[in-house]
């Protein structure tokens, strides 16, 4: 993988795709740093492409720098408000800093974005249950969400 996109990267340096192939595959073979730099020239490359500055904000999320992880979360939202994935992300990021209603607030607004959307019902599901709400974080998980992963729930045994 890292390789393939060092090859694409040295065929089209100018594209941000390379540049995020090769930050998952040095993220997967857990190079952090190189994987950063990555993404760095993802957004070198494509400064209002609000999906560089998703993955840089994930990639920081999994590092533990949740301020630059809430910035860079910011700022995919602010080229692409009407993406429920930056809300998703930056309530992700707010959820780890203990900030549970501006939080929730998020997963609410990737909600009315797009309705079903698994990533923001198992959030919001999350959130509830930090605040203590037992019964809504259990609400948000039992239609949608089986066990064992994402997508539509069987109906209950009788």
């Amino acid at each position: 993988m890292v390789r393939s996109a060092r090859a694409a990267l040295a065929r089209a340096p100018e594209g941000p795709a390379a540049h995020l192939l090769l930050a998952r595959g040095l993220a997967a073979l857990d190079r952090p740093a190189e994987a950063g730099a990555a993404l760095d020239g993802a957004i070198a490359a494509a400064p209002d492409d609000w999906r560089c500055y998703a993955e840089r904000a994930s990639h920081y999320r999994r590092q533990r720098a949740n301020d630059l992880a809430l910035k860079d979360a910011n700022r995919a939202i602010e080229l692409a408000p009407q993406v429920s994935q930056g809300y998703v992300l930056r309530g992700q990021i707010l959820l780890l800093r203990k900030q549970l209603q501006p939080a929730l607030e998020d997963c609410d607004r990737a909600l009315a974005l797009t309705a079903e959307e698994p990533m923001a019902l198992l959030l919001r599901a999350r959130v509830r249950g930090a605040l203590g709400d037992l019964d809504l974080a259990l609400a948000d998980r039992r239609p949608r969400c089986r066990a064992g992963g994402l997508g539509p729930a069987r109906p209950p045994p009788s």
